[in-house]
């Protein structure tokens, strides 16, 4: 059984700490004797981008290393969609994780700017604002989920740290990055339209023999479910 184990359930967009899609991952977890974690992030539903990407994650260093004074040796870092582009982000700016589960990472910057013409116009609002330190600026724009578009009013520095297209968002760089390597579960579900399969995140990442790229069987929303059992076999190697 494990011990002194966190294991940190990082939620999607627009949802919140008690999703039930980690429901049956949680219980797993538990059994196991894992210490879960679930904090609210910025882009949960109640929040919806309240401080910068750079600041969440700075804030998430500080709660982990609370853990680890209380005797906490181990940490686990389980993403699901834009908690999962956090898990990795999170290793290439603090780094101090050993292990991530990026579960159908998404928010996909590039693709909002390079598809959206009006959310391109947008980031370059944001960059100028910044640029002449007006960072404070309200900033309204359309957030993209899954096809689905929501309406968010924010600060102009907020927007630019989670819509930056070579910014922390960016999977593909902040992938190449980690402070510290550790390994890495990475999990897409086969009828889940946003991902694009192993070559464009996952083998970027730095190497470790523990590295293991699954293909679900679940679609963006089911996959946490689906590979609940996988996920905690995967993590057997912490209790080593």
């Amino acid at each position: 059984m494990i011990s002194n184990c966190l294991a940190v359930l990082i939620h999607g967009k627009w949802s919140h700490p008690n999703t039930p899609l980690f429901r049956i991952l949680e219980k797993h977890l538990r059994e196991k004797n894992y210490i879960v974690a679930k904090p609210n992030m910025p882009w949960s539903r109640t929040r919806q981008y309240d401080q910068t990407y750079e600041t969440a994650l700075d804030e998430l260093a500080e709660s982990i290393q609370q853990y680890r004074h209380k005797g906490i040796e181990k940490v686990v870092l389980i993403g699901h969609s834009i908690g999962a582009n956090a898990s990795i982000a999170y290793q290439a700016r603090v780094g101090d994780a050993d292990a991530i589960v990026a579960l159908t990472p998404g928010h996909v910057p590039q693709f909002m700017q390079e598809r959206d013409s009006r959310h391109a116009y947008i980031l370059k609002k944001a960059e100028n604002k910044i640029k002449n330190n007006n960072r404070d600026s309200v900033i309204e724009f359309f957030d993209l989920n899954c096809n689905i578009k929501k309406k968010i009013v924010s600060s102009a520095d907020i927007f630019w740290s989670y819509f930056n297209p070579a910014g922390l968002g960016h999977m593909p760089m902040t992938i190449k990055n980690f402070k510290k390597i550790i390994p890495l579960l990475y999990i897409e579900g086969a009828t889940d339209h946003t991902q694009n399969g192993p070559a464009h995140i996952f083998a970027k990442a730095p190497y470790h023999h523990l590295n293991t790229y699954i293909l679900a069987s679940g679609n963006h929303m089911t996959v946490p479910e689906i590979s609940s059992k996988q996920i905690t076999d995967w993590l057997e190697f912490l209790s080593s």
